[in-house]
């Protein structure tokens, strides 16, 4: 006798059934069957496709008086798959060729393994964290030759972190050289500068230069989701291009500079006030002209505007390159500043060393360098792009401009002079360095270098002139 089940009933109770736990189904199965006369439980079983032994199971079960209540084991205790760990130990018992005391070693299949991670294992004293520098595939080889038992690449992986264990790259941590005895004192000033300017109000500015940047359609570091097996194909060599290769025909790029390499240079602004930020990507040399025009472009787009009618700007510096505090060229290019906006300029330095503390660092291009991971850079618009769109959960805004300035480095400039030509920009041997109006804010030598006053001369004595001012020949 065969039974036929009519559309309605299936298509009432398959969504039923799709919301059921296994254990839910079966008894529900069973159920229908007790309600169906022979050959019901095929019938169930073509209609819904569940096997014959699942219902008959359920039928049997609700003869029996179980039921389901919301929230009950859907497993008997000590069903499903053993741990990996608890296998192992059975299969090292099984082995007959080795003495009591190797198979108390080789059971303990976590103990075995951070045995073997010990040999290549690092770790912070001062806390539980620790991570390796080897593989999981090379680990899992070892296993196998101590103890005859083959495990996957996840398994072992998913022991290794129980451990306590991750894969982890190198840091960059440890100071070269000694520290500077004044370190902390000059942290102290620097905040406490920086509390005086943001508390009266004033423009507080972190000032550096991001690494350099090859033009052109190079592999970068990183990852990035794509369609499946579709990954971005870049050039096999990075050899930078010159600007010809990109700019032949564009009229902002002067016969000199299409001779050039194509890199770009990255200086930025970065405001503690505001949350602005404002980045001068360079196409020439990093020289404290250049450093000093990053300033005033960010001045003429967010500074004019934000701080109308204040007299003074703080700028935090690293202590090296275009913004070094050894060299009198970024003094001078300052003083021209000075003279240009009127504001009195405040600098304070980072010691040597310390530069990652600049607050540029983690407020702007840490967040930069995301933006454009493992997306080549293949030309200034498309590098303007990137960090024009940088942004964070707490509202930072970026602006970024190209400028086609050509700036001369000191060696183009010592060239020039033993060759009695023209020198564009600041040079060493001019006198101006006289008149820069620098004011110590300490007497101890090392603040006194790091912490400076540079004011605004008087009317009639100001350098006017800002791009031509220290033209020298």
């Amino acid at each position: 006798m065969s039974v036929k089940l009519d559309n309605q009933f299936i298509e009432l109770r398959r969504p039923i059934l799709d919301g059921m736990c296994e254990r839910q189904r079966r008894l529900y199965l069973g159920t229908l069957a007790a309600e169906l006369p022979y050959g019901g439980i095929t019938a169930l079983s073509k209609s819904f496709g569940y096997s014959r032994g699942c219902i008959q199971r359920g039928l049997a079960e609700v003869k029996a008086g179980e039921t389901y209540k919301f929230g009950e084991r859907i497993r008997a205790v000590g069903g499903g798959r053993k741990k990996i760990s608890e296998i192992h130990k059975k299969e090292i018992d099984c082995q007959k060729d080795i003495s009591d005391d190797e198979k108390k070693r080789l059971a303990d299949l976590p103990a075995l393994i951070d045995s073997i991670l010990q040999k290549s294992c690092y770790g912070d004293p001062m806390t539980t964290h620790r991570w390796i520098n080897t593989t999981v595939k090379s680990i899992a080889q070892e296993v196998e030759q101590l103890t005859r038992q083959k495990y996957s690449h996840t398994s072992i992986k998913k022991i290794i972190r129980s451990l306590g264990y991750s894969l982890q790259k190198n840091q960059k941590f440890y100071q070269v050289g000694t520290k500077h005895p004044k370190r902390h004192e000059q942290y102290d000033h620097i905040q406490k500068m920086i509390n005086e300017f943001l508390q009266s109000g004033d423009p507080v500015i972190s000032i550096d230069t991001k690494a350099k940047e090859k033009l052109g359609d190079f592999i970068r570091a990183g990852r990035e989701y794509r369609k499946h097996k579709d990954p971005k194909r870049t050039l096999d060599h990075d050899f930078a291009f010159l600007f010809a290769y990109f700019y032949k025909n564009d009229p902002q790029f002067s016969a000199e500079l299409l001779k050039r390499k194509a890199i770009a240079i990255p200086y930025g602004v970065y405001c503690l006030n505001t949350n602005k930020a404002y980045v001068t990507l360079g196409v020439s040399s990093d020289t404290s002209e250049f450093a000093a025009d990053s300033i005033l472009n960010w001045w003429n787009a967010h500074g004019i505007t934000d701080f109308r009618g204040k007299k003074r700007l703080l700028i935090l510096s690293d202590g090296g390159g275009s913004n070094r505090v050894n060299g009198t060229l970024f003094k001078i290019a300052l003083q021209q500043l000075t003279d240009y906006i009127g504001l009195e300029i405040h600098v304070c330095h980072f010691p040597s060393g310390k530069s990652k503390w600049n607050p540029i660092e983690h407020r702007l291009w840490s967040y930069v360098s995301h933006s454009w991971t493992a997306k080549p850079l293949t030309n200034l618009d498309v590098m303007q792009g990137y960090i024009s769109h940088t942004t964070t959960e707490k509202g930072l805004v970026v602006d970024c401009a190209i400028s086609h300035t050509i700036y001369m480095t000191e060696k183009e400039k010592a060239k020039a002079r033993k060759e009695r030509k023209a020198v564009k920009g600041i040079d060493n041997s001019t006198e101006l360095w006289k008149d820069v109006l620098i004011e110590r804010w300490s007497e101890d030598a090392d603040l006194q270098k790091w912490n400076y006053v540079i004011r605004p001369h008087v009317e009639g004595k100001k350098w006017t002139n800002y791009q031509s001012i220290c033209l020298a020949s």
